[in-house]
């Protein structure tokens, strides 16, 4: 006999109700701090976000999202920096997004890309970085 499956959101939702001003996390980059009742809601936003790009309870899906951001004029950036970059926000993307797709290939399922609004909008002395972004951009389509 199978447990009954538990969602992390269940989990966060019941710890919200029952103790909604307690810390829950702390981001190690920003120094955010988030209660349950924050991280909830967070959560809830998050839900909505992903139902308003039909995906719905039950579906199978992946969230890809992947960064590497040391924005540097063009005339100052190594070739190092542009290929870091690539790597990690172009060619790792594609790499993951095979892997998914080789996974699900036979079920439904959704793949969701995170870019950058810098791959859609021009930023002065971002151009590896930019261009890297507007290439999950165009995979995204």
């Amino acid at each position: 006999m199978n447990p009954p499956a538990v969602f992390a959101g269940d989990l966060i939702a019941e710890r919200a109700r029952i103790t909604p001003g307690k810390l829950a996390l702390v981001s190690v980059e920003t120094g955010e701090r988030l209660t349950y009742a924050e991280l909830d809601e967070r959560c809830r936003q998050a839900a909505s976000a992903l139902t308003a790009h039909g995906i719905h309870q039950g579906d199978r899906y992946g969230i890809l999202s992947s960064a590497e951001l040391d924005p540097q004029s063009l005339l100052d950036t190594s070739t190092d920096n542009i290929v870091k970059t690539y790597t990690v926000n172009v060619f790792a993307m594609l790499l993951l997004i095979r892997e998914m797709t080789r996974h699900m290939y036979d079920r439904p399922a959704k793949i969701l890309n995170v870019a950058s609004t810098a791959g859609i909008t021009s930023r002065p002395g971002w151009l590896a970085y930019a261009s890297s972004k507007a290439a999950v951009v165009s995979m995204s389509a």
